[in-house]
């Protein structure tokens, strides 16, 4: 007697396991977060890479200008490389720790960050435009800070910890107003003298935010028992 041969779709395992994975598509959780994490680090990365591609056409002119006595633009030069590198940390950390979800509202002032912070790399040369896109990006960075409050993105820290975020809040306000001030007395009072004292003023900022940020996450690694 002839044997009649089974094809896929006839064979009940083989619907089964075809269902199967179509319900793949149906399942969400724990892969769902790590899947945000990485899209929202991988996009804000390529914007880093960006505003690091604009620094560096900044940086033949730059040096003409040091020749000609403005050695005060490396301080700005500096800066600026410690400032992407905070902003890199910062969301790639926060990703890590803190409840952050792909969404709009959030992607639009990061996004309009890291654009302060290309137009920051592209003035260079001028240092009254530098101040004032990074007074910019301050006020696009305290508005995604405001949308992670509201949105509870803060929910598994401590009291103490969540106290001290707030701070850092009311510091991203002052420098935001400096920064400002800073470039309306640039752009008004154009001296080396002033250059040099905002040059440096930028740059310590630029590095105590480094080490802030870094004993935050030296204390979120001890509190979350991160590696």
């Amino acid at each position: 007697m002839e044997k009649k041969e089974i094809t896929p779709s006839q064979n009940p395992a083989g619907k089964e396991e075809q269902g199967s994975k179509s319900n793949l598509w149906k399942r969400h959780g724990i892969d769902d977060v790590y899947f945000q994490r990485e899209a929202i680090v991988n996009f804000l990365s390529i914007l880093g890479g960006v505003a690091v591609g604009a620094l560096l056409t900044q940086f033949f002119p730059m040096v003409e200008q040091v020749r000609d006595s403005r050695w005060q633009l490396l301080l700005f030069f500096t800066a600026s490389i410690f400032i992407q590198i905070n902003l890199w940390i910062q969301i790639s950390w926060g990703t890590l720790v803190l409840k952050w979800p792909i969404s709009i509202p959030l992607l639009i002032p990061q996004f309009m960050t890291y654009l302060c912070t290309c137009i920051m790399c592209l003035l260079l040369t001028n240092p009254s435009g530098w101040m004032a896109s990074v007074g910019a990006m301050f006020i696009f960075h305290f508005l995604n800070e405001l949308y992670i409050v509201k949105t509870g993105a803060w929910e598994n820290y401590s009291q103490q910890r969540v106290k001290e975020l707030k701070t850092d809040n009311l510091i991203y306000l002052f420098f935001m107003v400096l920064t400002f001030l800073a470039s309306a007395h640039l752009y008004f009072y154009p001296s080396k003298i002033n250059e040099i004292i905002w040059g440096v003023v930028a740059l310590l900022a630029s590095i105590g935010g480094l080490v802030q940020q870094h004993q935050g996450m030296e204390q979120e690694r001890k509190e979350f028992g991160i590696p």
